[in-house]
């Protein structure tokens, strides 16, 4: 970005009281600089300079006039070295709380955005929702993503994209062929729920309520692995939201279904990208948000 001319001469003169004496620290002919500044002020319809026989003192206008100029220059500077620090990143880290349904999502935008930026490094830790945001609160994770997130007034949301829950089972369970489930049809069948932490587990035992059903967990564990490992093995369900639009749901692995479950009482929840309300992120962590917010902004539309 490129200021105009006339404003280095203008401070010039400001600071030298003098045309000539400016002309000269610029190395420019006194006519030149005179006539730029004759210009100006006619543009703006103000004189800028009062003119005597030993120099020149600052009008009104002129002092209006120099203190936007030096308040531009600074406000330049300042953006510069804000880009710069973007651009020029930045080593270091960025912590991340993510619950475990944003791992395909986490893994395909810190892939894309490692491959761009080279010297940021990344620590990521899986917990529940309520942890997720707990972490943004007291400042041991810069970037948050959480399913249904409980509110804080420390948090804001800058992106989310819409979660629908599926179950999860064996191939050769009897709910494998169905194409839609009820909640109902699941409680036939041992379950293996989140813990009290997940924010998927409190929309799933709000829902198991309201529809006055017996939602009691052979299993509860923080670990979708552990639980999908166990669906493997046996006649167990267990769920897990995934994005809208993934339908039919893919198989998670071999000899694994996705189910989608779709009840009255069952509303989708969002996976939100939280970060502190109160809190400037550092620049390669207000970088990666960006990224992400837009990744997630552009599945919900795509």
């Amino acid at each position: 970005m490129s200021r105009p001319r006339v404003f280095d001469y203008i401070e010039a003169v400001a600071r030298a009281r003098s045309i000539r004496r400016a002309a000269e620290e610029l190395n420019t002919a006194s006519s030149a600089v005179n006539r730029m500044i004759l210009d100006y002020e006619r543009e703006l319809g103000a004189r800028l300079f009062e003119r005597h026989a030993r120099g020149v003192r600052l009008t009104t206008a002129g002092e209006y006039v120099l203190a936007h100029i030096r308040r531009t220059a600074h406000d330049e500077a300042a953006l510069r070295a804000q880009i710069d620090g973007l651009r020029g990143m930045q080593r270091g880290e960025v912590a991340i709380a993510a619950v475990e349904a944003a791992g395909p999502f986490l893994a395909a935008g810190l892939g894309a955005f490692h491959m761009e930026h080279r010297l940021i490094c990344y620590r990521v830790t899986t917990a529940g929702s309520a942890q997720v945001v707990a972490a943004v609160e007291r400042e041991a994770a810069e970037i948050g993503l959480a399913l249904a997130p409980p509110p804080s007034r420390l948090v804001n949301v800058l992106a989310s994209r819409r979660h629908r829950l599926h179950a999860f089972m064996a191939d050769g369970h009897p709910l494998a062929d169905r194409r839609r489930l009820k909640l109902s049809d699941c409680v036939g069948f041992p379950l293996a729920l989140g813990d009290a932490a997940s924010g998927g587990r409190r929309v799933l035992d709000r829902a198991f309520e309201a529809l006055l059903l017996d939602s009691r967990p052979f299993l509860t564990s923080n670990a979708f692995a552990l639980m999908i490992e166990t669906t493997r093995h046996t006649d167990a369900i267990c769920f897990q939201f995934l994005p809208d639009g993934t339908d039919p749901a893919p198989a998670p692995d071999g000899g694994l279904r996705a189910v989608p479950v779709e009840d009255g009482r069952l509303s989708p929840v969002d996976l939100a990208l939280i970060v502190h309300a109160r809190r400037a992120l550092a620049p390669a962590a207000a970088l990666l948000a960006d990224r992400l917010s837009a990744g997630l902004r552009d599945a919900a539309t795509g």
